[in-house]
């Protein structure tokens, strides 16, 4: 699967030069087609998405909070709220079957940036009771 990152906050390097790469979904290469998209569509329905980034190296196991499976031929999907870069953020997006392939779009949203260290301990208890997981 390749996915597009579409938006990254511009204050944070990282996630802008992840931007500019693809990320994937491990796709079980000696499995037949039908097998490897059922296998996604199954992890999907437990409510886990693996984004692999292999040009930094980096791995990111989601929860995902919503997902719609429609058709069987695509999902949308948005995370579990997790820290990421000193960022509280989510990953939303769209996986399309295109025949032999899965390939889609994704964006981080960012829910908490730097800032957040300095809040009383009012608003951070305000926080989770919104269920921000800190």
């Amino acid at each position: 699967m390749h996915l597009t990152m579409r938006q990254a906050p511009n204050s944070d390097n990282f996630l802008q030069k992840l931007l500019k790469t693809t990320a994937f979904w491990p796709l079980f290469g000696d499995l037949s087609v039908e097998e490897r998209k059922s296998r996604f569509f199954e992890e999907v329905s437990q409510r886990k998405l693996t984004l692999t980034f292999p040009k930094s190296g980096l791995t990111i196991p989601l929860s995902l909070a919503q997902f719609q499976i429609i058709e069987h031929r695509h999902v949308d999907f948005e995370s579990q709220q997790f820290l990421f870069n000193d960022y509280w953020v989510t990953v939303a997006g769209r996986v399309e079957t295109h025949g032999d392939f899965l390939t889609g779009e994704c964006q981080f949203r960012i829910i908490l940036g730097p800032e957040a260290l300095a809040l009383s301990d009012v608003e951070i208890e305000f926080l989770r009771n919104k269920g921000l997981p800190i």
